[in-house]
C-alpha cells in the first residue's frame, strides 16, 4: 500500500504508525507535524499547547514525537524559522523591484517589513504571551546562536548592496542593522504606546529613520 494512503487511513482511525520510520515516512510525518502545530499554536498558543495535542493530530505515538523534535519548543522554533525566511524572501524580491528615491526606497522596504511581521499571527503569539525567555532557555543555544546569525547576515548583505549602490549612508553595516532590528520591537509595546496613535507614530518613526539612512550621494 502507498505510504500515503497508509498514512492517512491510520491518521483517519485515531491510530498510531509504528516508531521505525523510512526515509519518505519521515518527510510526511514533519510536514504534517509542522503544518498541525502551526495550526495549533495558533488557535492555544506555546503554553496551553501539549505534545499530546501534537501528537494526536498527526497519529504518532508519544515517543516516535521525539525522532523529530527534542521538545515542543523545537518544533515551534522551526515552524518560526519557516514564517520568517517567507517573509525575508518576499521581502527581497519586493525590494528589487522599488526603483525610487533612496528615503522611498529604504521607507518602502521598512513599512512593508513591518506590516508583514506585526500581522504574522504565528510570530505574535510567540510574544503575546509573554514568554520569549522561557521559549529561548528551552532550546539548544546553538541554534539561537545560528538563528540569531544568519537573521543578521541577510539584512548584512542587503546593506552592504545599498551601500554600494548608493541608497544608504557610508555607515557601519552592523550598527544599522541594529538600529533597523530595534524598530520592529516596538510592535512589542502597542499598548503602552497608546493603539489610537500607534500606527501613525510607527509610520513616522519610519519617515524620520529613512530619511536619516538614505544617502545624499545618489538621487536614484
Amino acid at each position: 500500500m502507498n505510504i500515503f494512503v497508509l498514512y492517512s487511513y491510520i491518521h483517519e482511525r485515531g491510530g498510531f504508525l509504528p516508531r521505525g520510520f523510512n526515509d519518505k515516512e519521515k518527510q510526511v510525518i514533519k510536514a504534517e507535524l509542522m503544518e498541525k502545530g502551526k495550526s495549533l499554536f495558533n488557535t492555544f498558543g506555546l503554553k496551553k499547547t501539549s505534545i499530546g495535542d501534537l501528537i494526536k493530530s498527526v497519529g504518532i505515538a508519544q515517543g516516535s514525537f521525539y525522532n523529530f523534535f527534542s521538545s515542543k519548543e523545537e518544533l515551534y522554533f522551526e515552524i518560526l524559522e519557516k514564517e520568517e525566511n517567507l517573509i525575508k524572501s518576499t521581502l527581497l524580491e519586493e525590494i528589487m523591484l522599488i526603483n525610487d528615491s533612496p528615503k522611498e526606497v529604504i521607507e518602502k522596504f521598512l513599512i512593508h517589513a513591518f506590516e508583514l511581521i506585526d500581522t504574522n499571527v504565528f510570530i505574535k503569539q510567540l510574544y503575546i504571551e509573554n514568554n520569549m525567555e522561557i521559549f529561548i532557555r528551552k532550546l539548544p543555544s546553538e541554534k539561537i546562536a545560528k538563528h540569531k546569525r544568519m537573521d543578521a547576515e541577510m539584512l548584512l548583505r542587503l546593506i552592504k548592496k545599498w551601500q554600494n549602490e548608493g541608497i544608504i549612508i557610508d555607515k557601519q553595516p552592523k550598527i544599522i542593522v541594529g538600529l533597523i532590528r530595534s524598530i520592529f520591537t516596538i510592535s512589542l509595546h502597542k499598548n503602552q504606546i497608546g493603539e489610537e496613535i500607534y500606527d501613525s507614530s510607527i509610520k513616522f518613526l519610519i519617515e524620520l529613520l529613512a530619511e536619516g539612512l538614505a544617502s545624499r550621494r545618489s538621487n536614484v
